[in-house]
Protein backbone atom coordinates (compact mmCIF):
# COMPACT_ATOMS: atom_id res chain seq x y z
CA UNK A 1 0.00 0.00 0.00
CA UNK A 2 1.54 3.34 -1.06
CA UNK A 3 1.86 6.08 1.49
CA UNK A 4 -0.55 8.91 1.66
CA UNK A 5 1.36 12.44 1.92
CA UNK A 6 -1.16 15.02 3.53
CA UNK A 7 0.45 18.94 3.49
CA UNK A 8 -0.56 20.57 6.71
CA UNK A 9 1.84 23.66 6.61
CA UNK A 10 4.06 26.01 4.53
CA UNK A 11 6.63 28.06 5.41
CA UNK A 12 5.06 32.04 4.49
CA UNK A 13 6.62 34.32 1.91
CA UNK A 14 6.69 37.81 0.50
CA UNK A 15 4.22 37.92 -2.71
CA UNK A 16 6.15 38.67 -5.92
CA UNK A 17 4.11 40.52 -8.78
CA UNK A 18 3.48 38.78 -11.68
CA UNK A 19 5.46 35.80 -10.73
CA UNK A 20 3.97 32.25 -8.84
CA UNK A 21 6.08 31.03 -6.08
CA UNK A 22 6.59 27.69 -4.84
CA UNK A 23 6.59 27.68 -1.40
CA UNK A 24 8.06 24.87 1.52
CA UNK A 25 5.64 22.96 3.15
CA UNK A 26 5.59 20.52 5.82
CA UNK A 27 4.04 17.19 5.64
CA UNK A 28 2.40 14.15 7.50
CA UNK A 29 2.33 10.75 6.27
CA UNK A 30 -1.78 9.74 6.71
CA UNK A 31 -2.32 7.67 9.65
CA UNK A 32 0.52 9.13 11.43
CA UNK A 33 0.89 11.36 14.13
CA UNK A 34 4.05 11.12 16.04
CA UNK A 35 6.17 13.42 13.14
CA UNK A 36 5.84 15.60 10.55
CA UNK A 37 8.45 16.01 7.68
CA UNK A 38 9.99 18.50 5.58
CA UNK A 39 8.55 17.81 2.24
CA UNK A 40 8.77 14.30 1.25
CA UNK A 41 12.08 14.03 3.09
CA UNK A 42 11.73 10.79 5.77
CA UNK A 43 15.15 11.85 6.92
CA UNK A 44 14.09 15.34 8.02
CA UNK A 45 11.48 14.96 10.90
CA UNK A 46 9.74 16.99 13.49
CA UNK A 47 8.03 16.51 16.61
CA UNK A 48 4.81 18.31 17.31
CA UNK A 49 5.90 20.52 19.19
CA UNK A 50 8.69 21.84 17.44
CA UNK A 51 5.82 22.52 14.49
CA UNK A 52 3.89 23.84 17.00
CA UNK A 53 6.89 26.60 18.15
CA UNK A 54 7.42 27.75 14.51
CA UNK A 55 3.54 28.34 13.99
CA UNK A 56 3.84 30.13 17.37
CA UNK A 57 6.81 32.23 15.83
CA UNK A 58 4.98 33.25 12.63
CA UNK A 59 7.46 30.95 10.71
CA UNK A 60 5.18 28.29 9.65
CA UNK A 61 1.35 28.74 8.47
CA UNK A 62 -1.23 25.88 8.71
CA UNK A 63 -3.73 24.65 6.45
CA UNK A 64 -7.66 24.37 7.71
CA UNK A 65 -7.40 20.78 7.03
CA UNK A 66 -4.46 18.55 5.38
CA UNK A 67 -4.45 18.04 1.62
CA UNK A 68 -3.15 15.07 0.07
CA UNK A 69 -0.10 15.98 -1.83
CA UNK A 70 1.65 13.92 -4.76
CA UNK A 71 5.29 14.22 -5.56
CA UNK A 72 4.32 15.82 -9.30
CA UNK A 73 2.69 18.67 -7.01
CA UNK A 74 3.42 21.89 -5.15
CA UNK A 75 2.21 24.21 -2.96
CA UNK A 76 1.77 27.93 -4.75
CA UNK A 77 2.02 31.28 -3.98
CA UNK A 78 0.02 33.63 -6.29
CA UNK A 79 0.62 37.23 -7.14
CA UNK A 80 -3.01 37.70 -5.65
CA UNK A 81 -1.51 36.06 -2.21
CA UNK A 82 -3.95 32.80 -3.00
CA UNK A 83 -2.20 29.49 -1.68
CA UNK A 84 -2.66 26.61 -4.28
CA UNK A 85 -1.63 22.81 -4.82
CA UNK A 86 -1.07 22.93 -7.97
CA UNK A 87 1.12 21.38 -10.75
CA UNK A 88 5.34 21.58 -10.28
CA UNK A 89 5.89 22.47 -14.01
CA UNK A 90 2.68 24.60 -14.51
CA UNK A 91 0.57 25.40 -11.86
CA UNK A 92 -1.27 28.67 -13.52
CA UNK A 93 -2.66 26.44 -16.25
CA UNK A 94 -3.39 23.03 -14.25
CA UNK A 95 -6.78 22.49 -14.47
CA UNK A 96 -7.04 20.30 -11.44
CA UNK A 97 -5.54 22.68 -9.10
CA UNK A 98 -7.12 23.38 -5.68
CA UNK A 99 -6.82 26.22 -3.35
CA UNK A 100 -6.34 25.97 0.04
CA UNK A 101 -7.58 27.74 3.23
CA UNK A 102 -5.11 29.12 5.87
CA UNK A 103 -5.74 29.19 9.38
Amino acid sequence: MQEKWLVTHYFPSLLKKNTWIPLQFITQISGQTDYYYYGFDRKIAFLPEVIERRVKANNLAILNEPVEIISQQKIWLTPEGTIYLASGLNPENDPQKKKLNCI
